[in-house]
Order: C-alpha cells, then structure tokens, then sequence
C-alpha cells in the first residue's frame, strides 16, 4: 500500500506549510494594520494646530521602534519563505518516491503540492516590508528637515 512513514511525513509537511502561512499572515495584516496607525498618530503628534512640525520625538521613536520590527519581518519572511521551499521539495521528493514505490503509468509525474503563487506571495509580502521601510525613513527625514517650519495646512478639526 505505500510507506506509511512517508504518508505521515507528507501529511506532517503539509501541515506545518498550512500552519506557518496562517500564523505569518495574521502576522504579517496585524502588523501594517497596527504600524499604520501608529505612524499617523505619531505624525499627526509631531504637527502643531497650525501646521507646522513642533516636535519630531514622538514620530522619531515610533519610526525606530518600527523600522527595527521591518527588518526582523524582512528577515522572518526570508527565513519562512526558504522553510516552505525547502518543505517543497521535500514533499516532491516523496510524491517522486511514493510514484516508483507504487510503480505508477510513466505518464504519471508528480508536481509540486505548494503552488507557485505561494512562493511569490512570500516575495511580494518581503517587498511590501521593504517598501514601507523606505517610505516611512524618507518620511522620517522629511520631518526632521522641515522641523519649525510649516508643513500644512492648518488643522480645521482642532
């Protein structure tokens, strides 16, 4: 009938893909969700009722405080992105070894049981990380630059 060993190895590879990518996902949405929000409050505190940058210090350690969490999300998704390659070709090579175990038709050619688009999900979620870095340090030197000087519109809410 098979391995049996490699069924459960098979399973278990599936297992930990599914796994890692629902717990790097909800990562990865609570993250920008939650950074968003507190660079525009924290930029929103750097900026007096008049429109013009008071004080940098709030937006400066929350911009460090994040740039710091970018990176390690840079390198998480780097790392769960080669774990999922590496549990890839793990599981091709056992579909590979099940097929001769079995002695399958020659038509029969096993593929990979993680989709491609996954792969470039991963690519996609790293460049996003790395977008934000460097929009929010080139924001960061923006406000330090035009610190006292007027940088909107006056506040209407306020």
């Amino acid at each position: 009938m098979g391995d049996p060993v490699a069924f459960l190895e098979l399973h278990e590879i599936h297992e930990y893909i599914r796994h890692s990518l629902a717990v790097y996902v909800t990562w990865f949405t609570f993250f920008l969700l939650f950074m968003f929000g507190a660079m525009a409050w924290s930029l929103r505190a750097s900026i007096d009722k008049r429109g013009y940058v008071s004080t940098v210090a709030p937006f400066l350690f929350v911009l460090g405080l994040f740039a710091l969490q970018l990176v390690f999300g840079i390198w998480l998704t780097n790392n769960i992105r080669a774990d999922v390659l590496t549990l890839d070709r793990r599981a091709l090579a056992i579909l590979h070894g099940l097929a001769e175990l079995k002695k399958e038709p020659e038509t029969y050619h096993p593929t990979s049981p993680v989709p491609q688009a996954l792969h470039f999900a991963f690519e996609l979620m790293e460049w996003v990380l790395i977008s934000q870095l460097a929009f929010w340090s080139t924001v960061g030197v923006y406000i330090c630059r035009h610190r006292g000087k007027k940088l909107v519109s006056p506040m209407a809410n306020d």
